[in-house]
Parts: C-alpha cells; structure tokens; sequence
C-alpha cells in the first residue's frame, strides 16, 4: 500500500484547518503533487491512503472538489476526536437552538442573528455553500465570545472561545460536543495542549508541549500498524518531514514548485531525504538544488518526474478559421507583460483572425484590476470598436453581441484550463519557470507552446518555439500560425510526450525507482 502525506498546511496556526469562508477564498488556483500523485495511484488500482495530520473538519469537501472523496483516509483528529462518521451529512443551521426573539438577516456573504435589535451571531459558509462556523458576540454585539466550527459530516466539531475579544484556547470536541482536547493559543504557557483522558485514554501523556510532540507518538504508533512494505510517499514539507526520519518504512519525499526551502535544511530533515528510497521533483530548478545538496549529503537517486498526467484530448482550434493566442500572465513582471501585450496588440491588429485569452489564476487585486484597464486601452488602441469581456460577466441585453477578440479567463478550477485549450491554437507562457500544469495540459490537448525558456516537457520546434527575447515571440506565432505544417508537426510530437506520461507510465517509472533499491 501507498500512504501518501500530502502538505495541505496554511501558515498561522500551523496544524489547523486552512479552509476559508467563501468570501475569503484563496485568489490563486492551488494545483498539487498530492492530488494528482494520489489520483494517478488510485486509478491504476493501487492501493492507496491519505494521511492526515492537521486539524481538518472540512476535509470530505475538500477531497470532493479535487475528485478523491472514494479514497481511503486516515485522519490524526478524527482519531484524537473519536469521529467515527464518514459521510457528508450537512447541518440545517435553521433548526439549532436559537433565541425565540431572534431574527435573521441575509445577505449574500453571511447570515446575521438579531436578538433585540443587538448582534448575536453571525453564521459563516464555505464555497458548497455548508455551514463553516457560527461567530457568538458578547452582549454588547461587538466583542467576539465563542466561534463555533463545524464538521463537514454536520456536527460541532470545536469551540474557540475569547477573553477580552482575544482568541484564548480551543476545545476540540467528540460527536457528542464532549471536549477531547484543549489547545492554549498563549504561546508563553508551559503545555499548551491539554488531554480529557476519559475521552482520550490512549496517549501517554495528559498534556503536551505542543502539537508536534502529540503527533508524533500518534504517528509512530500508526505507521507500527503498517505492513513493513508499505511505502510513504511524502510532500516534502519543514513541517512534518522529520516525522519519517527513520521510521523503518520505504519513503519518498516528493517536491513541488517552492513549497519546500531547499536552501534552510535542518539536519535532520536532510537525515530523512537520506534515509529515502528516491526523491521525486516536478522541475529542473528543484533538481538542480537538490544535486547540489547531494554533494553534502549523500541523497539517495533523484529523478524528475512530472505530477501531472497526461491524456490526449485534440481541441476544436483546428476546426475554427479564429486563431486563438491563449498568454498566462501570472508568470511574468508587469512590464514584460506590457511589452508582450504590445507585441500581440500589433499581431492583432494585422491578422484580423487571431483572438486573445489573457488567463490568470487571481481573481482580485490590483493586478487584476490593472489587467482590466490594460486590455481596454490595448483594444481602444489596437482594434476599435472592440470591448473586452470579463470570462463570467453578463452581456448587456442592449449592446450588440459581438465576440470580443480578447478576454480575460480567471481561472477557479482545473477545468477551465482544459476548456480553454479546446479552443486556443497556441499557448504563451513567457516566465523563466513555466507553468508545469499549462504545459502538461497544452501537451495534452496537442497545442503548442511558446516559451522563454526550454523544460522537459517542451522543445524548440518540436512542440514549442523557445523564443530567447520578447521580440521573437512574432516568430513563434508565425512558425505555428502560419499554415498547418508545424503545427500539425507539434500536434504529432505532443502525441509521443503525452505517452512519456501517461497515469501506466508515470506509475511505471514509480515503480521502477523503487526496485532499483531494493535490488
């Protein structure tokens, strides 16, 4: 079996939910190794399991959005707090206990709880449009009292309370709202988590230092009841890598795009990339340090194998007389993006066919904002009589419908990335570190891209066009814009990649790194 320890962490409250009410959602799209690691696994029938060591009374929802709700899964809390239920099973907040003189006010972010025209609470959901947690004020409507946070399955799951308006500890509770273990958000008292040994009789310890000291003795004591086979395929994290320093278990660390600081190692940590049957990197730039890290340590072998997996699925581009440029602003600076824009403005201008999609993964912010503004004057500019449209907005039922030739896609989901390739014809991504999910999914829908720089998963004329400078982005276009040939020359070569990573051959290679060692 597979147990994969995936690094869903957010930075505060190190082992605490990172779910966010609705409103507060992240404004960039979180593409994961784990994830996919985990899908790839699982749909070529490998036994798999999730672990999970934080704090996660949303994770159903979570697993459901990224399609992995069917895999097994071991959670440290659900343990700690006895939640033995693993069905979704909302909670009507209607019908909880509420005031007979309370009323309700609505809007489209929050409920609020009147009682005597003072504020009471105020009710708080996450993006499945579930309760996230109940806000109680003290009596002036002002002052925080508690914060009630519920489970996904519908059960209070914790009670945060407040002194003087201030966070002061938090009771983690059972299905029955018993509490099972109490966390002191003072950092300066001695044992910050205190056990209810009637709820919790099997930790040795009636309080702990803190949460690393609690999760290791329940994380040694549940990789005892591990087959010694089983390997542990681990997102390579500070926060919990020395967990599996020598834990008598094949391991591998997996590291992905600057999640892991390769450059402030503790001892320790590089005792556990040693102690590893291989590591596994999504990019050059995280091999690269990794072999430079090596040459102190000795590391075991480090391979590149991408998280993504591929499947050929050829877009409509090739069917419409419009020849889209999709440009992913995200990776480059705003006068690069500047001088790009200006760049495909003229093209435009020119070529009456070729339409743009400015995508990003933001969905607010002075960025987006001045994206926006830009793409305004570059149409006013560029193409009069054209108005740019935001991807979600509503037309205006009294504006005459014509397409707009280039829009802005904010992208909330993995699919809106592989929608939009249905109809792009080339893909721009000009920043010094490529998207790797853009690139896996241009190779995926056979559609060529132009780069800055060279990866494994692009070559110059071949499935791409490195340009060196912006000024030979122009080359690009016209190499793959102009007749089919090279085009249809990527499209053959995107075929022969996508087999290099296919769910089988990533699963494969998997497999194969980790004979080698036990050879």
């Amino acid at each position: 079996m597979y147990h994969f320890i995936p690094a869903w962490y957010q930075k505060d409250r190190l082992w605490y939910d990172d779910t966010n009410e609705w409103t507060h959602i992240n404004h960039y799209l979180q593409f994961d190794d784990s994830v996919n690691h985990i899908k790839v696994f699982h749909e070529n029938q490998e036994k798999v399991r999730i672990m999970i060591l934080n704090y996660s009374p949303h994770l159903r929802s979570f697993l459901h959005q990224k399609g992995l709700l069917e895999v097994e899964t071991w959670s440290l809390f659900d343990h700690l707090q006895n939640c033995q239920e693993s069905k979704f099973s909302p909670l009507d907040w209607r019908s909880l206990n509420w005031p007979a003189e309370a009323t309700f006010l609505y809007s489209p972010f929050t409920v609020s709880v009147l009682v005597h025209d003072c504020l009471y609470a105020r009710l708080q959901f996450v993006t499945n449009g579930n309760l996230f947690q109940i806000i109680r004020f003290e009596k002036d409507g002002k002052r925080v009292k508690e914060q009630l946070v519920f489970d996904d399955r519908g059960f209070l799951s914790s009670i945060l309370y407040f002194k003087n308006g201030q966070a002061n500890y938090q009771d983690y509770v059972n299905q029955a709202g018993l509490w099972c273990l109490r966390e002191y958000l003072d950092q300066a008292v001695a044992d910050r988590i205190v056990i209810n040994p009637k709820r919790v009789p099997f930790l040795k310890q009636k309080s702990y230092k803190n949460w690393e000291n609690l999760i290791s003795e329940m994380l040694e004591e549940e990789i005892a009841t591990t087959h010694p086979t089983d390997v542990f395929v681990i997102a390579s994290h500070q926060q919990h890598n020395t967990f599996f320093k020598s834990i008598a278990r094949p391991t591998v660390f997996s590291f992905y795009q600057n999640r892991q600081k390769l450059d402030s190692l503790s001892s320790a940590e590089k005792e556990a990339f040693a102690d590893a049957q291989f590591l596994v990197s999504d990019t050059e730039k995280n091999v690269a340090a990794l072999q430079s890290l090596a040459k102190e340590k000795s590391l075991p072998p480090i391979i590149q194998l991408s998280p993504f997996d591929s499947r050929f699925d050829l877009g409509l581009s090739i069917r419409q007389k419009v020849l889209e440029i999709y440009f992913l602003v995200d990776t480059v600076g705003e006068e690069d993006m500047k001088a790009i824009l200006t760049l495909l403005f003229k093209e435009m201008a020119k070529n009456e066919l070729l339409t743009l999609k400015l995508a990003t993964y933001q969905r607010y912010g002075e960025r987006v904002t001045k994206l926006q503004d830009l793409l305004e004057t570059y149409l006013e500019n560029y193409i009069p009589n054209q108005l740019s449209t935001k991807e979600d907005s509503l037309p205006d039922k009294n504006a005459e419908e014509a397409a707009s030739r280039a829009d802005i896609l904010m992208i909330t989901e993995e699919n809106d990335i592989i929608s939009a390739f249905k109809r792009s014809r080339i893909v721009l991504d000009f920043g010094l570190e490529p998207d790797l999910y853009h690139q896996i999914a241009a190779i995926s829908s056979g559609i060529p891209q132009i780069n800055n720089v060279q990866t494994a998963y692009v070559s110059h004329k071949e499935n791409g066009y490195i340009a060196s400078q912006i000024d030979e982005i122009s080359k690009g276009l016209d190499y793959y814009l102009k007749g089919l040939s090279h085009w249809n020359q990527s499209l053959v070569y995107s075929i022969e990649k996508i087999a290099e990573n296919t769910g089988q051959a990533l699963m494969t290679k998997w497999k194969a790194q980790l004979e080698d060692k036990n050879d």
